[in-house]
């Protein structure tokens, strides 16, 4: 379409009315000019899209508030059924972008076949603290494994021809008080965490758009902040899509038009009538809005599902996909004894405890919430397998409730049982203005059902269901634990699959299990003190805090067992110097007796240096899928940005020289192999290299850059305070590093008095001089202080 030769037939209304929703799922159609509407949907794990309701009466705000909900019986009912994949976090726990792709496939399959054209996902905020509801429908607390798991969805999506509009653009850490939230954040941490996954998957897989956030960043609303939808999101990483905001984010449409909101969702009177205003006085000017419209009309036209063909879908297969991701995002976090897998032919009895083998548990509520089209029942699928020897009791009425009867009668069938399964899991909060979860627990009734069981029979093993990470007291106690997450309709049989050895656990933990919340970097500033979320952990999110505060914790970051082994070795690392990558290569065996995935985890140790790192960094992972006694080589490719940091006062990415270690293994806590890197960096990249000293500024300041130093020696020379011979004497560098006075105070100290106050000053203009002359760059316009 000839989007310029529409925009210039659009009426000013038009053009207005196009940037906000028609409704609260619809893009504003315009029939004259042959434009049509797009269809949105929520849906990070499947798709949620409700029936269109006929509206027999006018309006009640009564009626629209007390029956609003996304997920009671009504809302399902109201809402077409749909495959459920496993939520972000247990997804994101199968470390595989591959299977994220074929699943972003599959849903937009059922996109096309509700005629949607833009999916409102995936969902990719870090996973900051343990107790934020939504971190069900995130990834990890890393940018590397939740960039390349969003990159794999997005690509699996957009491949099938629906677009992916990842979210919720930034910070959206918390979901108390979400809509007037401040999050107070460092630019580093900014950067290094809490926007380098979006960068990640957005560089590498192009989604067509971005949700801005609800909260503020810093004192500015994320939908009204030109510098993070503007000069972050489209200068810097280069992002040609529409911007539109989460429902009801805009509180100032004017700010949000300027900042680089393309589209206010949803229907907005107060965006048409304060657009139109801005419009008519000035402050806002049409070629503002023609840009908005140019990327709206490009994201209509693309995906729009309008007069296109409706595909069947094939419900079965994709019941099958998501009963083989939920296989693949189980951890197996503990198997003592070799517990599991289980054999049916032993004769030995199993006790299936807890409710949720009859009603499972297998996502979240909320806007993420699916209406299932079919859900395998753990019980029935066990029984499949276990058959006459598999006992079973309910053990409780739900999460909140249970009876000393159906703990009696829980505690009685473990008692005569060979070994007892336990299921346990964790639900959400109703949603709110205060969503958050108040602790780590699993559910209060499954607590002390668990206690129950642990009471009489010592062979207990643990299935958990749970959106988030969960504290486990009672871990050293029972024999096994195995993760599910909230792994989805086909968490039953991927169950029982895994418990009977059918399928192999091979999933790896995407956030860190501390051994206690108190543990948690984030616990100090999480509920958070009014409006405002101080972000003071900076960089050391997730497993980089526990590594630089040396804290033990229960299970570390990346880890997972399997029912096989497996080994690395011949590792080996070497730089491509044209192309400015380093290419790192191993060999992975499978050492054990069956077929098993591993997932091998690559960490940058950065040297020492004058800006603080984290231990290590996971920069890069692949999974594969062996055969007993299989090898394969893997080979990994890093270039300097996977070394980088980012340096605030120079307000880019730096890679410092230095030797970085490369460290590659099996999770964040085992890393055999190891090997170092020689990295030259550049004088120009180094953070003080660019820095202007000051009168007080110390030696060790001014050696720093080599010009600067040449400088300071030359004009000691000629004041005849040093022969020239002494000049540059590294036992006088020495020394000179010793002294803590600024070398103004040790010159007028230790001069003879001939170093005058005027003479310190040209000193240090001929040193700063010396550093802008030999660090060309935007920092030669500073002036000298």
């Amino acid at each position: 379409m000839d989007i310029q030769s529409i925009i210039h037939k659009m009426t000013l209304e038009q053009k207005i009315s196009l940037c906000t929703g028609a409704d609260s799922w619809h893009t504003t159609a315009i029939e004259e000019l042959a434009v049509p509407s797009l269809t949105m949907s929520d849906g990070t794990n499947g798709v949620r899209f409700q029936k269109p309701r006929r509206l027999t009466a006018p309006c009640n705000l009564y009626d629209a508030t007390v029956n609003f909900s996304f997920d009671n019986e009504a809302a399902l009912k109201n809402t077409y059924e749909a495959t459920c994949y496993p939520s972000g976090s247990a997804l994101a726990c199968s470390w595989s972008p591959a299977l994220a792709r074929e699943i972003g496939a599959a849903v937009a399959v059922e996109c096309r076949a509700r005629g949607i054209g833009l999916l409102l996902g995936p969902g990719m905020n870090i996973r900051r603290h343990p107790l934020t509801a939504r971190n069900f429908e995130y990834y990890s607390e890393d940018p590397c494994l939740s960039g390349e798991m969003a990159a794999g969805m997005i690509k699996g999506i957009q491949g099938e021809g629906v677009g992916a509009c990842v979210k919720h653009f930034a910070c959206n850490n918390s979901d108390t008080r979400r809509t007037r939230l401040n999050c107070m954040v460092d630019p580093r941490a900014l950067h290094e965490i809490y926007l380098a996954g979006f960068e990640r998957a957005i560089k590498k897989a192009a989604p067509a758009a971005v949700m801005g956030s609800y909260n503020q960043i810093n004192g500015e609303q994320a939908c009204e902040s030109p510098w993070l939808l503007s000069h972050v999101l489209r200068d810097l990483w280069g992002f040609k899509g529409a911007v539109l905001s989460d429902w009801g984010a805009v509180k100032d449409s004017v700010k949000a038009v300027k900042a680089g909101l393309d589209l206010q969702m949803p229907h907005s009177i107060q965006y048409m009538d304060s657009v139109k205003k801005a419009l008519e006085t000035g402050e806002l000017s049409s070629q503002d809005l023609d840009e908005h419209c140019e990327r709206i009309l490009s994201l209509v036209f693309t995906y729009s599902m309008e007069g296109r063909e409706r595909p069947k879908v094939d419900w079965e297969s994709h019941h099958r996909l998501a009963r083989r991701a939920a296989c693949e995002c189980a951890v197996l976090l503990k198997n003592q004894d070799s517990i599991l897998p289980l054999n049916p032919d032993t004769g030995q009895t199993i006790a299936v405890l807890g409710q949720i083998a009859e009603s499972p548990l297998f996502q979240g509520t909320g806007c993420a919430i699916v209406n299932a089209r079919q859900a395998d029942i753990p019980l029935k699928e066990i029984r499949k397998i276990g058959g006459k020897s598999v006992l079973y009791a309910k053990g409780c009425l739900d999460g909140q409730t249970t009876t000393e009867e159906l703990l009696s009668e829980a505690g009685r069938t473990a008692k005569k049982a060979d070994l007892a399964v336990v299921l346990m899991g964790t639900y959400l909060p109703g949603e709110s203005d205060d969503y958050d979860h108040k602790n780590m627990d699993a559910a209060p009734a499954h607590r002390k059902l668990l206690e129950r069981v642990l009471e009489v029979q010592d062979n207990t093993i643990v299935i958990l269901f749970n959106g988030n990470t969960v504290a486990m007291p009672w871990a050293g106690r029972v024999k096994a634990i195995l993760q599910m997450g909230y792994a989805g309709e086909g968490a039953g049989k991927a169950l029982a699959d895994l418990l009977f050895g059918t399928a192999c656990p091979g999933g790896k933990l995407a956030a860190t299990i501390p051994e206690s919340l108190k543990d948690t970097p984030a616990y100090l500033d999480f509920p958070h003190e009014g409006d405002v979320c101080r972000y003071r952990e900076g960089i050391f999110a997730g497993y980089r805090y526990y590594d630089k505060r040396g804290r033990r914790v229960l299970f570390p970051f990346g880890y997972g067992l399997s029912y096989t082994t497996f080994t690395c070795s011949d590792l080996e690392a070497s730089r491509q110097i044209d192309a400015g990558t380093y290419t790192v290569s191993l060999t992975v065996t499978n050492t054990g007796g069956r077929e098993g995935s591993q997932v091998i985890q690559l960490y940058v140790c950065p040297p020492a240096g004058p800006l603080f790192r984290p231990v290590k960094e996971l920069k890069s992972f692949a999974k594969v899928m062996l055969k007993p006694n299989e090898k394969r080589k893997i080979i990994f490719i890093l270039d300097d940005r996977d070394l980088a940091c980012y340096d605030e006062r120079l307000d880019r990415w730096v890679t410092l020289p230095g030797i970085y270690t490369i460290k590659i293994g099996f999770d964040s806590g085992n890393l055999p192999q190891s090997i170092e890197l020689s990295v030259e960096g550049s004088v120009d990249d180094s953070p003080r290299s660019r820095e202007l000293l000051k009168l007080d500024s110390h030696y060790s300041d001014i050696f720093e850059n080599q010009a600067a130093a040449e400088e300071f020696f030359c004009f000691l020379v000629e004041q005849g305070l040093l022969e020239p011979e002494q000049a540059g004497s590294p036992l006088l560098i020495k020394e000179l590093k010793k002294t803590f006075w600024g070398f103004a105070q040790h010159l007028d100290m230790n001069g003879s008095g001939r170093i005058t106050p005027k003479l310190s000053q040209e000193l240090l203009d001929r040193m700063n001089q010396a550093i802008l002359r030999s660090t060309p760059g935007p920092e030669t316009t500073q002036k000298t202080p």
